[in-house]
């Protein structure tokens, strides 16, 4: 979702909601804990990931993959546990 989409229904909505995240998961919702900027590489291979840190090499980035901007809403811990195929969950 652009973010120019997400404001327009964040202004649609009356009064001034609670925002929450849905984790299908657990089929349970999650509050926001902060929402910060992120850059995600795409590689050439189709593999993604989330640059947390300065290691790789600049050139390294040019030549083997693509970077963008985007937004990470991430979810407070609730504290709680639930149980699935891969076993517990903490979340």
């Amino acid at each position: 979702m652009r973010k120019s989409k997400l404001i327009e229904l964040l202004m649609a909505m009356p009064g001034n909601p609670e925002v929450f995240i849905w984790n299908g998961l657990v089929d349970d919702w999650m509050r926001i804990s902060e929402v910060t900027q992120q850059t995600l590489i795409s590689y050439k291979d189709g593999h993604h990931e989330w640059m947390v840190n300065d290691w790789i090499p600049e050139e390294k980035v040019k030549t083997l993959c693509k970077t963008k901007k985007v937004l990470m809403i991430e979810p407070e811990p609730r504290k709680k546990s639930s149980f699935g195929r891969c076993g517990n969950l903490d979340y």
